[in-house]
């Protein structure tokens, strides 16, 4: 059967949405307003560029609905969100129009999603601006926005003090230890947070030395 001789079987109506079968036993869902505007209905014969159109704005329809429902859950970059739907195996063309839509609608605002993470990290976990920007990388966020946003973020904080508590964090695991061999483990933990080594060996003498007086009083 080719392409010219393909019927449309049934088309079934659910609320805002409708399943097309064609005689082909391929099933697509569309939006009603899309039946109606390409004037489907039950019988006639679809042309090659009519059943594509059809399939096309079927998966159009099918990762828009999905796209709304992982952004319902939680918010996501246009990174994390493409390759999701890629897993599902939406074509590209799909996807990139998927990701328009939700753009324009503001579902999806990388700006905004990369402020949020950015800022719940460094509250939650006090670290450097290179360990802030990796972080926001593995989520897929464009290196320019990571790096533009983590200069923001930081340009009123006092990195010194950001590396102090950092390392009091963890001070419990080195308090123990003699004298040379907390001082290396505390330079290298601070160094993996993104600190560099100025900033590590000032927070450092100003830990130990705060835990010594506490210690003597």
């Amino acid at each position: 059967m080719t392409s010219e001789q393909i019927r449309i079987t049934t088309i079934e109506k659910y609320n805002s949405k409708a399943k097309i079968t064609l005689s082909n036993s391929q099933i697509y869902y569309l939006p009603l307003e899309a039946v109606i505007t390409h004037r489907l209905v039950e019988s006639i014969v679809l042309t090659g560029s009519q059943v594509d159109l059809i399939e096309f704005e079927s998966h159009l329809y099918l990762a828009y609905t999905k796209a709304k429902q992982y952004l319902a859950m939680r918010d996501h970059s246009s990174g994390q969100l493409k390759m999701k739907l890629q897993k599902k195996k939406f074509p590209d063309d799909v996807i990139k129009q998927t990701l328009s839509r939700c753009k324009k609608y503001g579902f999806l605002d990388d700006e905004r999603y990369t402020y949020s993470i950015a800022e719940k990290l460094v509250a939650k976990k006090p670290c450097g601006k290179p360990y802030l920007i990796s972080y926001l990388q593995t989520k897929l966020i464009p290196r320019e926005l990571s790096e533009r946003v983590a200069s923001v973020i930081y340009e009123p904080l006092d990195i010194h003090i950001l590396a102090i508590s950092a390392l009091e964090k963890k001070w419990q695991m080195y308090d123990q230890l003699a004298l040379e061999d907390a001082r290396n483990k505390s330079y290298n933990y601070l160094a993996r947070q993104g600190f560099s080594f100025g900033v590590a060996k000032d927070a450092f003498e100003e830990v130990y030395n705060k835990k010594q007086e506490e210690l003597n009083n």
